[in-house]
């Protein structure tokens, strides 16, 4: 029999061309499978077997009734009539809930969003407020433009439907009059107000009108309190009002107000929009990209949804990201259709007043995670008072938001909306003059400095850009301090890398000297000696030429610490030191006094020359004593050493006293290495003691700092400890610290600590009774040690290779090395030596 029913490829794709929609589109706005709608399309599926999808596209498309039934029954599927009767679920009849019969209460609500995402708690707290509501309640949804106010007050009307039988009314306050509102409340009741000419009379009798109903009323976009009060119900009856606004209206002190912010960072909503417009395979294989996107786009909620939708159906993923990282403007690349992000705070700023609006682009100079109430106030040159008052009114206007008492943030697209309104680089300027000089450790200690490391890396960055050379270099040496304790080298080396670049440029001697200094110690922290050593090398070859002492001083004893910690050539390190103390008491400088008589103090203590090293070491505190201040990084350096003295000795009191010393300095400045090295030596003290829970919490706490930081010999040193204890309390992860140990000293190539590490590996095999992998690892330690001729790592080498003798006589051959090396530095080994050498003698 033949008919002459459109099919549903036809009917569809009139209402699609509508619109001008792509399927992508479509399945993007609906919630529908891209593929879905494409069968449909192209006539691949004539008769879908379920009517709820074609329905979800029909409320997308904005169909009527009736062009919904003609979709419906175009796919061989009942009207929307007969839908509405057949529907025996919630959520059947929610999703007909479009097309509700004429006699419905009203409901005038803007379209729900088919990727709305997050805000659970929020929504799970108003709609039980509004439902139980037994008064008039009123809430204010706040926050700034693109953070989805409009969007959650419609999700919310859409959910709470069917509690408000006298409907749901909605107004634009923005963009519509106070009295055409009024009359339209009114007409959704069939009544006429417009013989009330004046506001006063028209609100009253609206008021009249809602008073015995229970009606949800949205007042979308207030911007001042004028606009909402004469839309307030009643206050006797059950009507409940949400107001969305961007500021901190005087008429919302008696509401429950609500602040919205962007997504949070770790919650997963971001990527929950992405997977509704590309899903959830495209989400999965580009997780850490979308991540990164949405990062950039400081998760404010409209972004993320323009951005989902030019992915959806303009370009790759991997492109996106490039394009977000390279644009001028970001704003640029968040513009589809009708929507832009641009627009939104386009809104707010022209409400501003001139000079709020220059306060505002002016902010945009600060590129870190927040900003200080002095920061501000240097950058508009005004008093701190002025500036505050200033932020509290952006603050009102959801234009900026408080991180913590004194602190600031603004948002990194309204950054951009910002920036892009700068004439010129005076502001930015600025900022990189105020932080730069804050970097300073003789204004800041390196704790503060630390917390302004997102501002500090922009204020070098913006240095850079605008060719201020002079205030580039500054910043650089001016932050290596704090990067040095935080154990930041990989962030450092770009900066050095610049800062050597310009100084060559430049033809300055003196920065150039001083950079490549500065640019050695840090790769040499890295575990890259070699590299290290040639950049001190060539700077001191150019402080000998200009004659510049302190600089001769610095890189002398840098290079002997290479010398002797990497090279083990300790008669070469003692040259450079010796060399360096000749010049260092006419400098003044404490902490190259101290930096140089710790480095003369470790070659001879790596000799087994403890009395010496002991002297040079107590020489090396004189520095503090002058200045009466321990609170510096290389004092720290200082008493670790003491303490590495005393506890070789045996003198475990005075060992803890210098190293809790060290520990307080540490975590009082914040420096993360010597923090780890001490923990990791307390932990070897507690060892020793026979306190193996303590040894294990400062050992644990030692290796995650030296993690935290990736300090080569932090983590060998907690690492090695580890493994020591493990062995003792026959813990199954010794094996496992000790390869990883000996795998980090061969990478970052400290062979002193390697010697230390293969010698600990030898009691560990030692322990489970392997006595030839013992005895080769005993041999490489020792092998090792007397090249670089290091007397300790020599005296327990020979000792392990006395306890896995085959022999009684090679036994007592190896054991009497060992002793004599351990009483020459009189170590508190010695002792143990002797009695185990006199056991076997008798034996």
């Amino acid at each position: 029999m033949m008919t002459n029913q459109l099919e549903l490829k036809d009917v569809l794709g009139r209402f699609v061309q509508r619109l001008h929609y792509s399927a992508g589109q479509v399945a993007a706005l609906s919630g529908v499978p891209k593929r879905t709608v494409v069968n449909w399309l192209s006539g691949r599926v004539r008769h879908p077997h379920h009517w709820q999808r074609l329905v979800q596209v029909a409320a997308a498309l904005r169909l009527n009734e009736t062009e919904t039934t003609e979709l419906l029954q175009a796919a061989a599927q009942p009207s929307i009539a007969a839908l509405r009767q057949q529907a025996a679920t919630e959520a059947e009849q929610q999703l007909l809930s479009h097309w509700l019969p004429a006699t419905a209460a009203p409901f005038q609500v803007i379209a729900d969003l088919p990727y709305f995402v997050g805000r659970e708690e929020l929504l799970k707290e108003l709609g039980e407020l509004l439902r139980n509501g037994r008064s008039v309640t009123i809430h204010s949804l706040r926050g700034m433009g693109g953070v989805g106010k409009t969007s959650l007050a419609a999700h919310l009307a859409y959910q709470l439907r069917h509690t408000f039988t006298d409907g749901v009314l909605w107004a634009r306050l923005d963009t519509s009059d106070t009295m055409a509102i009024l009359t339209q409340f009114a007409a959704a009741y069939g009544q006429d107000v417009s013989k009330h000419h004046d506001i006063e009379s028209r609100s009253a009798a609206v008021r009249h009108i809602l008073a015995d109903k229970h009606v949800l009323l949205i007042l979308d976009n207030a911007q001042t309190s004028g606009q909402v009060r004469p839309l307030l119900p009643p206050t006797t009856g059950k009507t409940a009002v949400i107001v969305t606004t961007r500021e901190d209206l005087a008429v919302s002190d008696e509401m429950h107000r609500h602040l919205l912010q962007s997504f949070p960072s770790n919650s997963g909503q971001s990527l929950a929009v992405f997977a509704h417009f590309l899903g959830q395979h495209t989400v999965r294989r580009w997780h850490s990209t979308l991540q990164e996107i949405a990062h950039l786009l400081g998760h404010l909620p409209l972004a993320i949804a323009i951005a989902a939708g030019r992915l959806a159906n303009q370009t790759s993923v991997p492109a996106y990201l490039a394009e977000l990282e390279t644009a001028d403007n970001r704003l640029n690349t968040l513009i589809r259709e009708d929507r832009s992000v641009r627009l939104s705070f386009n809104l707010s700023y022209q409400a501003l007043a001139p000079d709020m609006q220059k306060f505002f682009v002016a902010l945009g100079a600060f590129g870190g995670d927040d900003f200080s109430l002095a920061a501000a106030a240097y950058l508009v040159e005004q008093s701190e008072a002025q500036t505050a008052d200033y932020l509290d009114t952006l603050i009102h206007l959801s234009l900026l938001q408080p991180t913590q008492p004194g602190r600031y943030n603004l948002h990194p697209l309204l950054r951009d909306f910002a920036l892009e309104k700068q004439t010129n680089s005076h502001s930015l300027q600025r900022m990189a003059y105020y932080f730069i000089h804050f970097a300073d450790i003789s204004t800041n200690p390196i704790p503060v400095i630390a917390n302004e490391m997102s501002n500090l890396t922009s204020a070098l960055d913006a240095a850079h850009a605008f060719h201020l050379s002079e205030l580039f270099f500054t910043g650089v040496r001016n932050l290596y301090p704090t990067w040095r304790v935080q154990g930041a080298f990989k962030t450092a080396v770009p900066y050095f890398a610049k800062a050597l670049q310009a100084a060559r440029q430049n033809h300055n001697e003196y920065q150039l000297a001083t950079i490549l200094g500065d640019y050695g110690s840090c790769y040499w922290q890295m575990g890259e000696s070699t590299t290290a050593k040639q950049l001190q090398e060539e700077g001191l070859e150019i402080a000998y030429r200009i004659k510049n002492k302190a600089l001769i001083c610095m890189l002398l004893t840098r290079l002997g610490t290479i010398a002797g910690y990497n090279d083990g050539n300790y008669e070469l390190a003692n040259a450079y030191l010796v060399e360096a103390s000749q010049l260092v008491n006419s400098l003044e400088d404490t902490a190259q006094g101290i930096k140089v008589y710790v480095g003369l103090g470790n070659v001879a203590y790596e000799q087994g020359n403890w009395v010496q090293a002991e002297q040079y070491y107590r020489q090396g505190s004189t520095f503090i004593q002058r200045t009466q201040n321990e609170e510096h990084f290389d004092a720290v350096l200082l008493y670790q050493n003491l303490g590495t003295l005393a506890t070789v000795r045996g003198d475990f009191a005075q060992a803890k006293a210098h190293l809790h010393t060290a520990l307080t300095v540490s975590q009082k400045l914040g420096f993360a290495e010597t923090e780890s090295t001490t923990l990791a030596r307390l932990g070897q003290i507690a060892h020793e003691e026979g306190a193996f829970e303590d040894a294990y919490k400062y050992l644990t706490q030692a290796l995650t700092l030296a993690r935290q930081i990736q300090h080569p010999e932090a983590m060998c040193h907690a690492l090695c400890n580890l493994g020591e204890w493990a062995t003792a309390t026959k813990a199954p992860a010794a094996a496992r610290y000790l390869a990883e140990a000996h795998q980090i000293t061969q990478a970052a190539h400290i062979p002193w600590l390697e010697s230390v590490v293969l010698i600990q590996t030898g009691e560990f095999k030692l322990s489970q009774g392997k006595y030839q992998s013992a005895r080769k690892h005993f041999a490489t330690a020792l092998k090792l040690a007397t090249t670089m001729n290091l007397l300790e790592p020599q005296a327990y080498a020979y000792f392990g290779l006395a306890q896995v003798a085959k022999t009684k006589n090679e036994a007592v051959v190896y054991a009497e090395k060992g002793l004599t090396l351990f009483e020459q530095m009189d170590h508190v080994k010695a002792t143990a030596v002797r009695n185990w050498l006199s056991n076997i003698k008798e034996g």
